[in-house]
């Protein structure tokens, strides 16, 4: 696991050196933790400021060994104790599809822990999700840890999925 988890780092790393890092402010310690991590890391994102939920927000844009690309979106509330990461559009499925779709992703939300897959019928893409909850300490580490988790589940996952992308 170990090794695998640091594969997926030094393909993050890669990805992030395409680009330079930024050093940014963010307006909530936790997402200014993360940030730093971030940077230190060269690893490319965004920072938005509070939308209108007082989520602040740290994209990531990561490519998979087999072409796929996707941003992983990282919301950090103003509470500070927890965060939401959110990959949208993984595929887009034609209606007819949806029920086949709909059990792919129910037979990976059972093989895998922490991500969870959704047939998002309001415009018929699929959508990956992690919350987690934290405090003070760690929170760099801790969300790092998620979202590598989250790029090995996405990326082994993907494959079932593709098959319906239209």
């Amino acid at each position: 696991m170990k090794r695998f988890l640091a594969v997926l780092l030094a393909s993050l790393l890669i990805a992030g050196l395409c680009m330079p890092a930024h050093a940014v402010t963010a307006q909530y310690k936790s997402t200014q933790a993360f940030a730093d991590m971030l940077d230190s890391l060269e690893i490319t994102y965004s920072l938005s400021g509070p939308d209108s939920d007082g989520d602040e927000l740290i994209s990531i844009e990561n490519e998979f060994d087999n072409g796929y690309e996707c941003t992983f979106h990282v919301y950090f509330n103003s509470h500070e104790e927890n965060c939401y990461i959110r990959v949208w559009n993984i595929i887009s499925y034609d209606d007819a599809d949806f029920s086949k779709v709909l059990r792919a992703c129910n037979t990976l939300n059972n093989q895998y822990k922490y991500v969870r897959f959704y047939a998002d019928e309001s415009d018929n893409t699929v959508t990956a999700s992690l919350d987690l909850i934290f405090r003070d300490n760690d929170v760099d580490q801790i969300v790092l840890e998620a979202l590598l988790t989250a790029v090995s589940i996405l990326e082994d996952a993907y494959p079932a999925l593709d098959i319906y992308n239209k």
